[in-house]
């Protein structure tokens, strides 16, 4: 795991950057949404309570790709991961700190129930439902990486991030 001055993690080889970047510019509009859609169903598959969290709880399971929300914070999916993606190569401090917000934005949730557990359930998504240009074994393993990096730079807790308990329990 590679630790910059700043204290951002890469934790990917420059060869490891290229195949995420090239891989991830091969995918189509259409084939970015449809992945990022069935992240978030199969997220909201898996915990039935984040219906609520997210809203969605009227919704039938048969009609949430049609739900404006739903489609919203699935685009949001690709969003993020477009700007890590992009900016993996160059600005990776710039994207860390932006990893940061959206952990903070996602701490305030815990009023309405986000509990940082709910980070391990979208890793098992996103495992899940790899971007179909990620067709190799390396590849999609690569891919998995670059989730726990997204995981370990945002914070989990007020107090704490997952970035802190990671680097503590080594």
């Amino acid at each position: 795991m590679n630790i910059s001055v700043s204290g951002a993690i890469s934790g990917l080889s420059q060869d490891e950057k290229r195949m995420i970047e090239m891989c991830w510019l091969k995918c189509t509009r259409r084939q970015l949404k449809r992945c990022s859609e069935d992240i978030f169903l199969d997220i909201l598959h898996q915990d039935e309570s984040l219906s609520l969290l997210f809203n969605l709880e009227a919704v039938p399971p048969t009609r949430l790709r049609e739900h404006e929300y739903f489609k919203s914070h699935a685009a949001n999916f690709v969003i993020v991961l477009n700007l890590v993606i992009t900016n993996l190569q160059n600005s990776f401090e710039q994207t860390c700190e932006a990893l940061q917000t959206l952990g903070y934005q996602h701490v305030a949730l815990k009023t309405r129930g986000f509990q940082s557990i709910f980070w391990d359930v979208f890793t098992d998504c996103f495992e899940r439902n790899h971007p179909v240009t990620f067709r190799k074994e390396s590849e999609r393993e690569v891919s998995s990486d670059l989730i726990t990096i997204i995981l370990i730079t945002i914070p989990t807790t007020t107090a704490k991030s997952f970035h802190d308990y990671f680097l503590s329990s080594y």
